[in-house]
């Protein structure tokens, strides 16, 4: 029986963590023939409890997520992969747990755009690290303080 050739999922976020996590990928990708999956996650605002005011929609979140995207990958070279690009609503941890599932290595950066930039580890990283279902590299940083 032959194995299902398996995607790299990358996650990525337009922080310069996620981006050099994204080129690592692509690296990876091109050296082992793999398709490369690109995941931008995004969370849908809520209106605003008080005034119940939505002050920007969803459609226009996920426009702008995929506009994200778009640059994202403008910046990088994926000539000759197969690349599958999507934004994908929903909590990071969680769409990039559901993307591992089907993948051979999911890849993330160190961080992303979180608020706690001291932390060698953000949030999404370190809850994917205890819970992805398959093989997980998180890309350093070159300005990773150790």
């Amino acid at each position: 029986m032959v194995a299902a050739n398996l995607p790299v999922v990358v996650g990525v976020d337009g922080s310069p963590e996620s981006l050099t996590a994204l080129n690592w990928a692509v690296d990876y990708a091109r050296a082992a023939a793999k398709p490369l999956k690109i995941i931008c996650a995004y969370e849908v605002a809520f209106p605003d409890p008080y005034s119940g005011t939505v002050l920007v929609e969803a459609d226009e979140i996920e426009a702008i997520a995929k506009q994200e995207l778009e640059t994202i990958i403008g910046d990088v070279d994926v000539q000759g992969l197969d690349v599958d690009a999507v934004a994908v609503p929903g909590h990071p941890s969680a769409v990039l747990h559901e993307e591992a599932k089907a993948a051979d290595l999911l890849v993330v950066g160190t961080r992303g755009r979180g608020g706690l930039s001291g932390l060698l580890l953000g949030s999404t990283s370190r809850g994917i690290l205890h819970h992805a279902p398959c093989p997980v590299v998180v890309v350093p940083t070159e300005h990773a303080k150790l």
